[in-house]
């Protein structure tokens, strides 16, 4: 998804990719300082292909016929903000699939219910450098002190939903926690808000779930938890931008029956 977006931040964009069972890896590259200086002449006349031609370059190289992988090189990274550890660290560990942290006292409870119901979440190991990232929930609320954290409120418990379709299938299920309900949660708590997901990939970012309080003054109301909403319909597909689902019968279906939890 999206990795062409790379070429936008770096001048050499290389794909490295070998299928299991072949003996040979694909290695596309990409001239990306080129694209952006044939781009930004406007007296250049050449067509698409034309281009493409120019700034792509393909090798085929032996390979171990058991390897298996799929590898993105960015070289002489222009962004600052994706060579910032902690800014990427943040990003990925809510936007990407995968599991809780151990940390979150209701991890297990979570799991309990997944297995229940026959549930299934893809959940990825994903490293930034040597360290695993995993979804920041935590068992307190916490605001800024100077820089730190100090703790000013506890999770209690977790609650969840589950709606199936006319059909009998599940179309969501999602879990949210309960605390004393002191105020809403500060930036501080990365993983504040109720987040929606499809494949356990975030929708939207933090604010995604507020739509679904029907009272606009209730809205708030979506910074007092941590919480996730798994998308499970097959027409609930993400649009483009990937910060909701393309319209769609079931897309309707669900906003009518997900603000009845919302209630």
């Amino acid at each position: 998804i999206g990795r062409l977006g790379g070429l936008g931040y770096c001048s050499k964009l290389t794909f490295e990719t070998s299928y299991y069972g072949e003996p040979s890896k694909s290695i596309m590259t990409w001239d990306a300082a080129l694209l952006k200086n044939i781009i930004n002449d406007r007296n250049n006349r050449e067509e698409a292909v034309q281009v493409l031609a120019r700034v792509t370059k393909l090798d085929i190289k032996e390979e171990n016929i058991n390897a298996h992988y799929f590898h993105v090189i960015m070289e002489n990274v222009t962004s600052d903000e994706l060579l910032d550890v902690h800014s990427v660290t943040d990003y990925l560990s809510m936007v990407a699939p995968v599991d809780i942290s151990s940390q979150f006292i209701f991890k297990n409870k979570i799991s309990d219910f997944i297995k229940e119901n026959k549930l299934t979440v893809d959940t990825y190991n994903i490293f930034i450098n040597e360290d695993q990232i995993y979804k920041p929930y935590t068992s307190a609320i916490y605001e800024d002190n100077n820089g730190g954290r100090k703790k000013v409120d506890d999770i209690l418990d977790v609650e969840f939903l589950l709606k199936k379709d006319n059909d009998g299938s599940i179309m969501y299920w999602g879990w949210y926690t309960i605390s004393c309900l002191k105020g809403q949660m500060k930036p501080k708590n990365i993983a504040r808000g109720i987040r929606l997901r499809k494949e356990n990939i975030q929708i939207g970012d933090e604010e995604i779930c507020k739509k679904f309080f029907t009272k606009t003054e209730d809205q708030r109301f979506s910074f007092y938890y941590f919480g996730e909403i798994h998308a499970l319909s097959k027409g609930l597909i993400p649009n483009s931008r990937r910060d909701y689902f393309g319209e769609s019968p079931e897309c309707t279906d669900f906003e009518r029956r997900i603000k009845l939890d919302f209630l």
